[in-house]
């Protein structure tokens, strides 16, 4: 038994996750700037082998908030594609702020 790394057992006190089993590796990151998409919701960009089940997305702030009132952006893994709304997804009314601040989008596969 390795003396270091993440270990997760089940019933039966049998491994389910071992370091030797469990890997996550950043697969994408771009440095997205809204304010350059246009008018659009949310844009789309491809990331080979990405699914709900074994990805995972996130922004972080690449410069200071553009203003108070500036929201977040979200990434949402598709089969394929990150789709990352500059306004909150799936909101019914489409009147929800629009994001302006650059951010910086991660891509994180793991298996």
């Amino acid at each position: 038994m390795a003396d270091y790394g993440m270990w997760t057992w089940g019933p039966g006190n049998v491994a389910e996750i071992t370091p030797a089993s469990f890997t996550m590796r950043t697969v994408y990151t771009a440095v997205l700037t809204p304010a350059a998409w246009g008018n659009v919701k949310y844009l789309d960009i491809a990331v080979a082998g990405i699914t709900p089940d074994n990805a995972s997305a996130f922004c972080v702030l690449a410069q200071a908030a553009a203003s108070l009132y500036d929201k977040q952006l979200e990434p949402e893994v598709l089969n394929g594609i990150v789709r990352v709304w500059k306004t909150l997804r799936g909101d019914p009314w489409g009147n929800s702020g629009r994001s302006s601040t650059v951010m910086r989008l991660f891509v994180v596969r793991f298996k």
